[in-house]
């Protein structure tokens, strides 16, 4: 990739490490934007081929939850000399909501470069940077690929949501809670029967069974919908659920919801009305005090009404960057020591949770991690290859028989292996054998109860793939 220079001026080699679906869509878009192609590989993978102490590419741009940013540091810092790691660069992966972004640009510190989505963030970081390090890691700024382009004025903007003919809502992992969720949906639901010459469809942010990385998921929008749907005689021909790619959502005639996802950003910077909800108030812990001043808050009620809908051009340019999307690197590798996290001894391990899911009792900070190699490479050796972690890489990659095949070998020897009988209902489920799934999941219910808490959302999961056939 032409577009990538190290501090010599030099080419470099990069390769994509993503976590999930919606991180590679961001590595795609990065390199369609440039008009390059950018090699991606899964963080699991990558952390596996790290033990091997070599890689083909001198440079990793990382799309990856911030916390995860730290897991590839220690294994680079453990793994690899100085001279010879790969260049760190971590790249955003979608907007930082208050009370959070503080947090998200520390656990990032560990890099060469820091990638910003606007000159706001940079400023921030370069501030927190200066606090964290004697020789902070280098700070860029470059617009989002995934955001659009276009400078539409407001009232056309305005005009396209009164033409609209479709509303998506568009689904986040913790934000709001099930209660609140449930709430969303009903009205919804309300709005489409009233409004039946109209389209409502329901985004969920995972599918059931995706992997999560930075948020884990407190419920699904497909049991939400499904549960409240099932009580009307009749569903509605015009309200359902999708999983159609954010990009291909977002398009004429749609209006854009949301609490406070990324995909506001997305639908506005394209020219299409986008609305952070108000619907459960304006509060950070929902994340919409971030679009405060756009122009975008409003609750579904007012969407069929007289109040006018103006974005604010100006806060979406400062939120979205009027530069080009590019990234000319200067910058240095940083010695291991540099780094913040080399000196933080206490940081508390359950802020990685591979970590404090590990049986090896003698780490009690993050401090043990980095200063013991010895102790590292052991914990790796012992939990890094697990056969529920290759079970579950497997899942994720759709290579269900592969999982199976796998957790039946375990039960096999270990018939009370309550991990391996939760993979195995999960897996069924996704393949479609939904009566396997249920002969494990009375199993697992004979061995953890009937009030075993994955038990019971095991079984809303198979009633509803089932409902849902």
């Amino acid at each position: 990739m032409k577009f990538l220079k190290n501090a010599l001026n030099r080419e470099l080699s990069p390769l994509g490490v993503v976590s999930n679906d919606s991180q590679s869509k961001m590595a795609k878009s990065l390199g369609r934007t440039l008009g390059q192609s950018l090699d991606t590989i899964e963080l699991d993978d990558f952390l596996q081929q790290c033990t091997t102490g070599t890689t083909d590419h001198d440079a990793l741009i990382c799309f990856i939850a911030a916390r995860d940013m730290l897991v590839l540091w220690l294994h680079l810092h453990h793994y690899f000399a100085h001279e010879e790691r790969p260049l760190i660069i971590s790249y955003p992966v979608g907007i930082n909501l208050p009370g959070v972004i503080v947090g998200a640009y520390q656990f990032r510190e560990c890099a060469d470069l820091v990638v910003c989505a606007n000159s706001s963030e940079a400023e921030l970081a370069n501030s927190l940077y200066s606090d964290m390090s004697a020789t902070p890691p280098r700070t860029t700024v470059t617009k989002l690929p995934i955001f659009g382009d276009k400078t539409d004025t407001a009232e056309r903007i305005s005009e396209r949501l009164d033409k609209a003919d479709r509303f998506v809502f568009f689904g986040q992992p913790d934000i709001p809670n099930l209660a609140e969720a449930e709430y969303i949906v009903s009205k919804l639901e309300r709005l489409a029967d009233q409004h039946r010459d109209k389209v409502f469809l329901i985004k969920p942010r995972f599918m059931r069974g995706e992997k999560f990385t930075a948020h884990k998921p407190k419920y699904n929008y497909e049991t939400v919908f499904l549960e409240i749907v099932e009580k009307r005689e009749r569903r509605l021909p015009n309200f359902a659920i999708t999983f159609e790619p954010v990009e291909s959502l977002i398009s004429d005639g749609t209006v854009a919801l949301s609490v406070s996802s990324t995909a506001l950003l997305e639908a506005a910077s394209s020219g299409i009305p986008a609305v952070a909800l108000t619907d459960l108030g304006i509060r950070e812990t929902l994340g919409n005090s971030y679009f405060m001043g756009s122009g975008m808050l409003r609750n579904l009620e007012s969407l069929f009404g007289d109040e006018p809908y103006k974005v604010n051009s100006s806060w979406l340019e400062d939120k979205i960057g009027n530069q080009e999307v590019k990234l000319q690197l200067q910058a240095p590798k940083r010695s291991y020591n540099d780094s913040f996290w080399a000196r933080n001894e206490f940081l508390p391990i359950s802020e990685l949770d591979r970590y404090a899911r590990s049986k090896n009792r003698d780490i009690s900070s993050f401090g043990d991690l980095v200063n013991d190699p010895d102790l590292f490479r052991s914990i790796i050796d012992s939990d890094g290859h697990r056969p529920i972690d290759r079970a579950r890489a497997l899942k994720r990659k759709k290579k269900y028989d592969e999982a199976i095949k796998i957790s039946l070998n375990v039960v096999q020897e270990d018939p009370k292996n309550g991990l391996h009988m939760r993979n195995l209902v999960e897996t069924y489920i996704l393949k479609g054998s939904y009566g396997e799934a249920a002969k494990w999941l009375e199993k697992l219910k004979a061995h953890k109860g009937e009030n075993f808490p994955p038990a019971v959302e095991l079984t809303e999961m198979l009633t509803a793939s089932q409902s849902a056939r």
